[in-house]
């Protein structure tokens, strides 16, 4: 059912770089990841989000933006079959994505794999997902997958830096060249001397005799 929500849902949306191999066919997981795209700027765009780019590396954030969200949808499932072996199994995986050269990613696959195993296991599937749901929405997975990114790309691939340490000065930068620059205005305009009066030509002495002596 999921799978056949998504795609009603992003029909009325605009047409954006976001392909569909990328997207998340958890309609949750999936309006939480465009609303992370939405603050991120693409790195080698002019103030565009990475969801409106065609970049290369745009679409390397789209997804790492989507993987981040199923790790901690993962955590939060781990938490809650503590002391399970698909538990275990879930950390040996998250451990394995870690490491680029075990070749393990964590995607949707990897979520249905561990959904299987859960339902393989006698448990109610859906009981056990709505559960970790639960857990995972508790914390604050889109400022964490924010914070992630942030940590790697740096600040500048917020669409709006935060205005503590070394961003304020991007913030109030502005207003001190406004002042600075009305500053150096007055005081030009204040020390300008003033004009002095176009001398008289000679013809225009001579009228002014006539008309004095008149």
């Amino acid at each position: 059912m999921k799978r056949l929500i998504l795609p009603l849902a992003l029909a009325a949306t605009p047409v954006l770089a976001v392909q569909p191999d990328e997207m998340l066919s958890d309609p949750m997981f999936e309006a939480e990841a465009r609303e992370i795209s939405e603050g991120l700027r693409c790195p080698v765009c002019q103030n565009e989000n990475i969801d409106d780019s065609n970049a290369v590396i745009a679409g390397e954030l789209r997804i790492l933006v989507r993987e981040r969200l199923l790790v901690h949808y993962l955590e939060a499932l781990e938490e809650v079959l503590a002391g399970t072996d698909i538990a275990a199994n879930i950390q040996q995986g998250l451990n394995d994505a870690a490491r680029p050269s075990t070749g393990v990613i964590i995607n949707e696959a990897f979520v249905d794999d561990i959904l299987a195993q859960i339902d393989a296991a006698g448990m109610d599937v859906e009981a056990v997902d709505a559960e970790a749901r639960e857990v995972y929405l508790s914390g604050n997975p889109q400022q964490e997958v924010v914070d992630y990114i942030v940590a790697r790309y740096g600040e500048f691939v917020l669409l709006q830096p935060t205005t503590q340490g070394a961003n304020l000065v991007l913030w109030i930068a502005p207003l001190v060249m406004l002042i600075l620059a009305l500053g150096v205005g007055i005081v030009t305009i204040r020390n300008k001397p003033a004009a002095k009066p176009d001398a008289l030509s000679d013809e225009e002495k001579k009228r002014l005799e006539e008309i004095l002596g008149s």
